[in-house]
């Protein structure tokens, strides 16, 4: 009889575990840069429940001396959307992003979207473009991307 009050006792523990799991209220996505002339991304809105928050982020490694050149540049977004559709725009990177700098590095954290709703609910692609002469002037190490889930309707 006790073996079987624990064993109920674990099941129940262990569905209530289950239950109780919930979704990370935001997605932190990040490419490296590499060969490739893109940075790819699979960014999951696929719940009509929230509305969403993104922001892009730069992590750049010049010196001052090329730092110092920098006033803004563009980064072009194609987006995919779950039905097949295209969307592009230009977001622009610009000084005032600066996030933190140190004598190594330096970020660049910029609102994209805030409180939105997007067109399709679903998993969501984004090809994503720096210029190569602004990726090697200012050694952007890569792109991130952070999708944050806001409350529900």
């Amino acid at each position: 009889m006790r073996r079987i009050l624990i064993r109920c006792l674990l099941a129940l523990s262990l569905i209530a575990a289950a239950l109780s799991c919930s979704r990370p209220p935001s997605d932190e996505l990040y490419v490296r840069t590499g060969d490739g002339d893109s940075y790819e991304f699979e960014v999951a809105m696929d719940d009509d429940q929230y509305i969403y928050d993104l922001q892009v982020y730069v992590p750049m490694d010049c010196d001052r001396k090329s730092f110092a050149s920098f006033t803004t540049f563009p980064i072009t977004m194609v987006w995919q959307a779950p039905s097949g559709a295209k969307y592009e725009e230009t977001v622009w990177m610009d000084r005032e992003d600066l996030s933190a700098s140190e004598s190594a590095w330096t970020m660049l954290i910029s609102p994209y979207r805030s409180s939105f709703r997007p067109s399709e609910y679903g998993d969501w692609h984004l090809s994503a473009y720096i210029p190569d002469e602004v990726i090697k002037e200012f050694n952007i190490l890569g792109l991130g991307l952070k999708l944050t889930r806001n409350g529900t309707r």
